[in-house]
């Protein structure tokens, strides 16, 4: 692979305007990983009546074979949502892989970055980043035009 491309996804990020970016971004044999954050949703209380039902040795098959059917749906929706970007990009010679974290970004983004590939990462506009940049702008240039822009790319510096 010659490098990736990681995209963090939130609930309201259109795939539309994230695929423009990636046009431009992407060249042959990269890797696009959507990240996407993951909690899981076990019903606790759930898993306690059944427990009660079939035994108290069965809470932990049953706590895990909830959280994996959680997780597979969890990923298919995911991949719905992405399917028009995953065809084009999968068109142009491009790897697409979804990968779902717990915790912050910046781990899931440290677990992925590979010291040998080039590595970047798009974020959303929505970030907290790019809300301190914009009210930056604002505050050193109150008259100007509001020219924000909807994605900030990020280039992780390589460690050594």
């Amino acid at each position: 692979m010659s490098g990736q491309i990681l995209v963090p996804l939130k609930k309201h990020d259109r795939i539309e305007e994230i695929l423009l970016y990636l046009d431009v971004l992407a060249r042959p044999e990269m890797k696009v990983v959507f990240l996407t954050p993951y909690r899981e949703k076990v019903s606790w209380m759930e898993v306690q009546l059944t427990a009660m039902q079939t035994g108290a040795r069965a809470i932990a098959a049953i706590t895990t074979l909830t959280a994996n059917t959680v997780r597979q749906a969890h990923l298919r929706a995911v991949a719905e949502r992405i399917r028009p970007a995953r065809k084009a990009l999968h068109d142009k010679g491009m790897t697409v892989v979804i990968h779902c974290y717990s915790g912050s970004l910046r781990s899931a983004i440290a677990s992925l970055r590979d010291a040998d590939d080039e590595t970047i990462v798009l974020l959303s506009g929505h970030t907290i980043i790019s809300k301190f940049l914009s009210q930056a702008r604002q505050f050193f240039n109150p008259f100007g035009i509001n020219d924000s822009v909807p994605i900030l790319f990020l280039r992780p510096r390589r460690q050594y």
